[in-house]
């Protein structure tokens, strides 16, 4: 709230400082002031030509209001001005996840990673898709390689657990259930049930294997 305000009182001052006023937005939009987000935006893009910016700001306002469909419309009317922008594929390719259209996202996750294949978060994103379109290969495939560059956490082997566990493959499934249990710590107790649920039915489908 402090950030806000003291934005705001510069603008009073300086009201033409587009810059300025972008970081208000941003701060309105942390504190989740979403409608006074919306009028500071028309208020910068009166008479004044549609940026990428400006675009990108409104999208984070209709996200944060859970207004897919029009964050949608917004971010393809960006990507028409700059098709190569990885960012907005990838904040398109999230919305998209959120909608559970598994297909679109994955398609614009993959044409964010071929622009900038360095960002973690398409990563995630698409190995997220993967796992909940049922794609449980191509999901493990992408958690290995987001493993290169980030240690897994205990969500991550749980993740793999369930997918190992789909894929019937018994061994691999019970060594991640019992990873996710020493790094857990107890935190998550829902989890934590199932995979205790299960490392006792898969010790004894791999026993029954020896």
């Amino acid at each position: 709230p402090e950030t806000a305000d003291a934005y705001r009182a510069y603008l009073k001052l300086k009201p033409d400082d587009a810059s300025a006023r972008a970081h208000y937005v941003h701060a309105l939009i942390s504190q989740q002031d979403y409608d006074v987000a919306l009028a500071e935006l028309e208020r910068e893009e009166a008479g004044k030509p549609t940026s990428i910016e400006l675009l990108k700001l409104r999208a984070d306002v209709q996200i944060g209001q859970k207004k897919w469909t029009d964050a949608v419309a917004t971010l393809k009317q960006a990507l028409a001005m700059a098709p190569q922008d990885a960012q907005l594929h990838g904040g398109l390719g999230r919305i998209y996840l959120q909608q559970r259209d598994f297909p679109a996202a994955e398609r614009e996750l993959k044409t964010a990673l071929q622009i900038d294949r360095t960002k973690l978060d398409y990563w995630k994103d698409l190995s997220t898709t993967y796992y909940l379109a049922g794609n449980y290969p191509a999901a493990l495939a992408a958690l290995d390689l987001i493993a290169k560059v980030e240690p897994p956490g205990p969500g991550v082997w749980f993740i793999r657990a369930l997918c190992y566990d789909n894929l019937k493959q018994p061994r691999p499934a019970l060594d991640a259930y019992e990873k996710f249990l020493d790094l857990d710590g107890d935190k998550n107790p829902d989890q934590v049930w199932q995979a205790q649920q299960r490392i006792k039915l898969l010790k004894r489908e791999v026993g029954d294997k020896k």
